[in-house]
């Protein structure tokens, strides 16, 4: 380690996601410059969090790092004279609420459920009917971050990003950013169509879970040709002899239902009539012709209906068991065995190089939401600039860098425009407690057939009792 560089400490917040914080942990030790920090982890979950403390010291350990693991409970003690704050708690019951109000929804005629709406399809983005914990959340720690941390960043990974952060930025009370890894997406496209990722141009730009390929050029040259041409010559060809599509397997895997959503016939018919590709979540949602039901899932994502059907979020909640289940245990098996899970390279995730940036002489160039605003002058026009985007930056030790994009005025229109009402109707809803905000969004919902069956469901949505705090505020 280059004893130039001080001891700076970072509080992680939801230490119970251990995979994430591991991830944190490797990059950190990885990263030499900051091999030293003082992390500390918090969650308030007693059980996760001496799970997680456990694991990474075990890490820790193994791999020589020299961080200064902590553990607390109370989230004011790890912020006081925190360098950084990563956060990614998804406060109150997470996916048990979630799943709560799609049985409900579904009992009532909403297929999938009251969260699934236009261009926001993604199973567990709840908005509005779950996400009351999150919100109040949020608020809270900028608040107190502005008092016990006021020089700190704040780093975001949670859901639902375009809101949280909004929120964030809204508070104007500290510096934040937000990141999400389904731009790494990109790189996966830029593979399967022929071309080296790491000799491409590639830009991304809209709003979180709804971005687009701006970008995506070689030497100067515009390779958009090679999609254009692939969907002409091949993509038929590949959509019949691609096992994935023609045959079912009980067994199948999550990550392969989310690895061909990239390169289905919806994010085809997407890429056709937008003008510009889509890329990872963004496939996922789209309008409701591709989500009336299962029937019509299949016939744009596959046999299994794509990753938020009935058939696909199945696979993806086993899946996140599954990686609970392993990352408690890991911490009893053997060296080799944690270092195979979790092997000692940087990740791709620019969360620990964003770190690095800004304290250090390094730069660092990645997809991030940040406001639509840079210099004076809007990053996506027609959108507003108190509005959370995700774009391209570069990071150094001056802030946050934007690069200019340019998207068509058919996406920001029909797409990002449509995506961001939504959102300002779901914080309406929070930061006035109001009850006929979270109806009328209902109403508007193309599955209501009645002012009675749209009253019913809210009603039965804000009685779960893991749903007592959005039942309490919202009036």
């Amino acid at each position: 380690m280059n004893q130039n560089y001080r001891k700076i400490k970072i509080a992680y917040i939801g230490a119970g996601s251990a995979a994430w914080a591991l991830t944190i942990v490797r990059d950190l030790i990885v990263s030499k410059t900051l091999s030293n920090t003082e992390l500390v982890f918090v969650d308030i979950d007693p059980e996760k969090l001496e799970d997680t403390t456990r694991l990474a010291k075990r890490y820790n350990q193994i791999t020589k790092g020299n961080l200064d693991i902590k553990a607390t409970s109370k989230m004011e003690v790890a912020i006081k004279d925190a360098d950084f704050v990563i956060n990614s708690v998804l406060a109150g019951a997470g996916h048990v609420l979630q799943e709560k109000i799609r049985n409900i929804s579904e009992a009532n005629g909403y297929y999938r459920g009251i969260e699934s709406r236009e261009f926001n399809m993604v199973s567990d983005y709840s908005t509005l009917y779950s996400a009351y914990d999150q919100y109040h959340y949020i608020i809270d720690l900028v608040q107190k971050m502005r008092d016990i941390a006021p020089d700190a960043w704040l780093v975001n990974v949670s859901n639902p990003m375009l809101e949280v952060h909004t929120i964030i930025l809204r508070e104007n009370k500290i510096k934040a950013i937000s990141y999400c890894d389904g731009t790494l997406h990109s790189r996966m496209v830029a593979e399967f169509f022929g071309v080296d990722p790491k000799k491409t141009q590639i830009q991304l730009a809209g709003v979180n879970h709804n971005i687009w390929l701006a970008r995506f050029s070689q030497d100067g040259q515009d390779l958009t040709f090679k999609i254009s041409e692939w969907v002409k010559e091949k993509s038929q060809e590949y959509w019949k002899n691609d096992p994935f599509y023609n045959t079912y397997d009980e067994t199948i895997y999550y990550h392969d239902i989310s690895k061909h959503q990239q390169f289905s016939k919806a994010a085809i018919d997407m890429y056709k009539y937008y003008g510009l590709y889509p890329v990872g979540d963004t496939v996922r949602s789209g309008s409701w012709k591709y989500h009336y039901d299962l029937e019509t899932k299949k016939k744009w994502y596959g046999p299994y209906g794509g990753l938020d059907s009935e058939i696909g979020w199945s696979r993806y909640l086993e899946h996140i068991k599954n990686k609970n289940e392993l990352m408690k245990n890991l911490s009893t098996e053997n060296d080799e065995r944690i270092l195979e899970t979790i092997p000692p390279k940087m990740g791709e995730d620019p969360v620990i190089p964003f770190i690095e940036a800004i304290l250090f002489d390094k730069k660092v160039r990645s997809h991030f939401d940040i406001r639509n605003e840079y210099a004076g002058e809007k990053i996506i026009p027609m959108l507003p600039s108190n509005v959370a985007v995700e774009v391209p930056a570069l990071i150094d030790k001056n802030g946050i860098h934007p690069e200019q994009v340019q998207l068509n005025d058919r996406v920001i229109k029909e797409c990002l425009i449509p995506r961001v009402v939504n959102m300002e109707i779901a914080l309406e809803a929070y930061n006035q407690g109001s009850y006929d905000v979270l109806l009328e969004a209902i109403y508007r919902d193309v599955r209501t057939r009645s002012n009675h069956q749209a009253e019913q469901v809210l009603n039965s949505v804000l009685s779960i009792p893991e749903n007592k705090g959005g039942k309490n505020h919202y009036r």
